[in-house]
């Protein structure tokens, strides 16, 4: 039976992914990185869109507390605060913002 991968973060840049991804494996957890930046092309995708990590389902709780005790992931953004999901348009917005850049929908308290 094949091995399903779910989202375990979303990240702002390809560097910060990769930190978690290499930690992970360390620990013997199989990470993976996906991103759409049209093949190259188009970086800036990446910051619309975020980059993502997978891991196999089975290891969402496990990687998710190792990551939380090495102070990655979990939306920590570097102004302070979770990131959050914009609910006017669903966009991903980093934690130290109040407002969505691109609808100007404000931040659930």
């Amino acid at each position: 039976m094949a091995t399903r991968l779910t989202t375990l973060e979303i990240f702002s840049n390809e560097i910060e992914a990769g930190l978690a991804r290499e930690r992970l494996e360390a620990a013997g957890i199989g990470a993976y990185i996906t991103k759409d930046d049209a093949g190259g092309t188009r970086p800036d995708l990446q910051f619309a869109r975020g980059v993502r990590l997978l891991v196999s389902e089975e290891d969402v709780a496990t990687a998710k507390e190792l990551l939380r005790l090495e102070g990655l992931g979990a939306g920590q953004a570097p102004g302070g605060g979770k990131d959050w999901t914009c609910a006017g348009c669903s966009e991903i917005i980093e934690g130290q913002f109040t407002e969505c850049w691109q609808c100007g929908t404000r931040r659930p308290s």
